[in-house]
């Protein structure tokens, strides 16, 4: 395993990569999290025998420095910016993009500046047209507002862990530790940023996508709502529907592995072909 330090913009950001010798897979994590949630992905299997697997950390999250320029980079299109910039410098602008969470939203910002990508895939990222939207496509959870919350207390960095997963499921100390040691400035910044800088709308940039897209979503995700997600065209969905996961919660990646990564597999298999 190998952990690049890269400049971008300024920023110093940190990449995971497995150094595969396979199609490239670059993945996105979500809010207050690192590419260590990818851990399983870097090192089991799916990294390891078949694809080269690199994870980013953002700006104020595991490895990379905190934000340069705050107002810039704490907003969906200054982590789309980071996201870009990693995938020229490594020279896998032409790899499948994975987004998890936060992370599929910044994947959409930036897909029109990805034009060589094999296809993407999203998964806890319902496409938005708006902030408005969010009331459709987001079940209520009271670890919600603390996506915009500054400092957490341990009791909040639980919640938001327990949120990412099946109900009564055991916290992983990675996702607790990463919570714990994210920018808390990040989350004020990114609810700033909602209101100023905003994103571009996702439904429009699904429905015109010319790459696949695979959306995921485990069984017993707690904070997205199915019916919004399954209501969003996407001409180019991958196997014409989304791809659900049993016995996964917001997070399939971590909670269900194997299920997670068979799919991501064919997908990349079929895309690449």
């Amino acid at each position: 395993m190998r952990l690049h330090f890269l400049d971008v913009g300024g920023t110093r950001v940190s990449v995971r990569d497995n150094e595969g010798a396979g199609t490239p897979i670059v993945c996105l994590h979500g809010n207050s999290f690192s590419s260590r949630a990818f851990f399983r992905e870097l090192d089991g299997p799916l990294g390891r025998a078949r694809f080269r697997v690199l994870a980013i950390d953002f700006p104020g999250h595991g490895e990379s420095a905190r934000a340069s320029n705050p107002r810039a980079e704490y907003s969906i299109p200054g982590l789309a910016h980071v996201a870009i910039g990693v995938a020229e410098k490594l020279d896998v602008s032409h790899a499948v993009f994975v987004g998890w969470s936060l992370g599929g939203h910044v994947l959409f910002e930036a897909v029109p500046h990805l034009a060589n990508a094999s296809g993407f895939c999203v998964f806890g990222a319902p496409p938005l047209s708006s902030v408005s939207a969010m009331g459709d496509a987001f079940l209520p959870h009271p670890a919600l507002p603390d996506l915009f919350k500054g400092e957490l207390s341990e009791n909040d960095v639980r919640l938001r862990v327990a949120a990412c997963l099946r109900v009564g499921a055991p916290l992983p100390e990675v996702f607790l530790e990463d919570v714990r040691q994210s920018d808390p400035g990040f989350r004020v910044g990114l609810l700033e940023s909602l209101s100023t800088v905003g994103f571009r709308d996702e439904v429009e940039i699904v429905s015109g996508l010319r790459q696949p897209l695979a959306i995921f979503h485990g069984s017993d995700d707690q904070v997205i709502n199915p019916v919004y997600l399954e209501s969003i065209p996407v001409p180019t969905l991958w196997r014409g529907r989304v791809q659900m996961i049993e016995e996964a919660g917001h997070s399939p990646q971590w909670e269900t592995p194997s299920a997670f990564e068979g799919l991501l597999d064919s997908f990349v298999r079929d895309v690449t072909a």
